[in-house]
């Protein structure tokens, strides 16, 4: 059975943070005739300037973890705790074959040879092409899929990517993209958690140029907007707040799946809107977006944004473990996660999870905080639907998922036990 322990601590003090989380490691692999041989360190800003102190400590504490990858951030997440704007420290220890993952970065790129089937990726969100490099990246798995985050940071944007014979000098590094790279014999099930409700149909972006959206179904782009907003241009202000407070989904490349009513295609990224031509009645992206492509008008919501993550996991839940959750189970999971009350939805333990051994979540930084209630709701919810599983995160700038890069999300990723 593989182990996936989980340690974290906040203290002012990165010396002090270390050794508490060395100690909860120490702990948790106390017995443990093979620990795991891979690691996942994540930490605050505030211990950026000591990144390399801290790989060296653990990998002087935890020798046998030959491989390390990890991030800085503003957040990092660890089981229900969030460590938002503090000094701390996350680490998740997988035990998984040494030969079925492969740590990468720009200095160790991954080898040609190597039989890579998805990767977790951590990435600088100013990287020159950011877009295209994903994409790239995961055109290069065989699932054409890939999964991560985008450091935000107020200082260093640092990143872990230590493999076994490399220097340590090499082993952290600022900018560009790492990550760990893992082959088909490892179970990985990754999700897209939108938390946007949409305001409107989705509609065939029919006309464009460049960043510029012009028209949808053959309409003005602005005019349908603003008639699904219900507004006028003959109300400035009124129409300003609603258009700052309305978002795009787009997908890219449209096709038929299964989905519940009112729930975003499960590919499509969502991007705020930066300006609007009243001249031409466009709508203006930072990016260019193809013809072809689907737009949902949608906004942020709370309620929908727990009722989502609830049902995303439920559903992965139900996928993995059918005989575990039942119908009756799955709807009472729900109705607690649209419970106006933060008592009321909390009165059922979440179930232990039989096939999940641990799980990476990456969570947009505007998620964070209260949005779900209060600090930790979020990863309270997550792990109250998908089972009392290890947990470990980024508050990320912007979230990786499939081959793209996209805003106001969460993107979880479990790993599976072995059958």
């Amino acid at each position: 059975m593989m182990r996936f322990p989980v340690a974290h601590a906040t203290h002012p003090d990165w010396n002090m943070a270390l050794g508490l989380v060395v100690a909860q490691l120490k702990a948790a692999l106390a017995g443990v005739s093979s620990p795991p041989p891979l690691g996942l360190v994540y930490l605050t800003d505030h211990f950026a300037a000591q990144a390399e102190a801290l790989l060296a400590g653990l990998r002087q504490a935890v020798p046998s973890v030959s491989s390390w990858s990890g991030a800085v951030s503003i957040g990092v997440l660890a089981d229900e705790a969030e460590y938002l704007d503090e000094p701390a420290l996350a680490v998740m220890l997988l035990d998984l074959p040494e030969s079925e993952f492969c740590v990468f970065s720009g200095i160790a790129p991954l080898p040609s040879h190597f039989d890579a089937h998805t990767a977790l990726v951590h990435a600088d969100a100013d990287m020159t092409e950011l877009g295209e490099n994903v994409r790239e990246l995961a055109s290069r798995m065989v699932s054409g899929s890939v999964f991560g985050a985008l450091s935000t940071t107020r200082s260093r944007v640092v990143q872990v990517a230590h493999q076994p014979g490399q220097d340590a000098e090499e082993s952290v590094l600022e900018g560009g993209l790492s990550g760990v790279a893992f082959t088909h014999r490892i179970g990985v099930q990754m999700r897209l958690i939108h938390g946007c409700k949409p305001i409107g149909r989705e509609r065939v972006l029919t006309e464009a140029e460049g960043n510029l959206l012009l028209a949808l179904d053959g309409e003005p782009a602005l005019d349908q907007m603003l008639g699904d907003l219900n507004v006028s241009l003959d109300q400035p202000r009124q129409a300003l707040h609603a258009v700052r407070d309305t978002l795009l989904a787009i997908n890219g490349r449209p096709e038929a799946e299964r989905r519940y009513a009112g729930q975003l295609p499960a590919k499509a990224h969502v991007r705020s809107v930066v300006g609007v031509d009243p001249s031409r009645s466009g709508l203006a992206l930072a990016e260019a977006v193809d013809e072809g492509a689907t737009v949902t008008f949608c906004q942020r919501d709370r309620a929908f944004a727990r009722a989502d993550l609830t049902r995303v996991c439920t559903a992965l839940r139900e996928s993995l473990e059918p005989e575990a959750l039942d119908a009756v189970q799955a709807q009472r999971l729900l109705a607690q996660a649209e419970a106006p009350d933060r008592e009321s939805r909390w009165l059922h333990a979440g179930l232990e999870s039989e096939r999940i051994a641990g799980a990476v979540y990456m969570s947009c930084v505007s998620r964070g905080g209260g949005y779900f209630g209060a600090p930790g709701a979020e990863l309270q919810l997550l792990r109250h639907a998908l089972g009392r599983v290890p947990v470990v995160g980024l508050m990320a700038g912007g979230e990786i998922a499939h081959d793209a890069v996209h805003g106001f999300s969460g993107v979880l990723t479990v790993f599976l036990r072995e059958d």
